[in-house]
């Protein structure tokens, strides 16, 4: 299913300070405090991305960490350097978590883990669709680690930027 329109262009990637986009997505949370909202600093680590839209994958994954945590309980955004080529950012939360049988509909369009919360927390049900598709894009997946009651974290794997690398384009 596409869902951003984007499926007879070809989206590029350029190379981009995972800094830049850690910044765009702190700049959207202006009413969280640093001790609600954590990152790493990756200031220096330069990826495979368009920025636009890896910014607005990890602030849908925050915002749902926000929304399935307590008030008061932070939302961790972090980067490990798999290897030579890749990293890996983590988006993680100590809120609800979600079960085995809810993760493996997580993606699909219109999914609510709790079906009661659609009219107190808004949305339509479509962010980790969207996500998904944008995670396609970047060629990587989106990876859940849940349990209920303690949380969530959720993995993207990057291509780390290379000098002599060319520029990258997924379909």
């Amino acid at each position: 299913m596409i869902l951003l329109g984007l499926s007879n262009e070809t989206v590029a990637l350029y190379p981009v300070l995972l800094g830049d986009i850690f910044t765009k997505v702190r700049n959207a949370f202006l009413n969280k405090t640093d001790s609600q909202l954590i990152f790493q600093n990756a200031h220096d680590t330069v990826i495979w991305a368009e920025p636009d839209l890896l910014a607005d994958l990890i602030i849908n994954l925050v915002r749902n960490g926000f929304q399935s945590s307590p008030e008061d309980n932070q939302v961790r955004v972090s980067f490990e350097k798999s290897d030579v080529v890749y990293c890996s950012i983590k988006v993680s939360d100590r809120g609800r978590g979600i079960s085995e049988e809810d993760i493996i509909h997580i993606e699909e369009p219109f999914f609510r883990v709790e079906k009661s919360r659609a009219k107190v927390s808004g949305g339509t049900g479509l962010g980790l669709t969207l996500c998904a598709q944008i995670a396609e894009f970047h060629n990587t997946k989106l990876d859940f680690l849940s349990k209920p009651g303690y949380g969530t974290d959720v993995s993207i794997r990057l291509r780390l930027y290379s000098a002599d690398d060319e520029v990258l384009s997924c379909v």
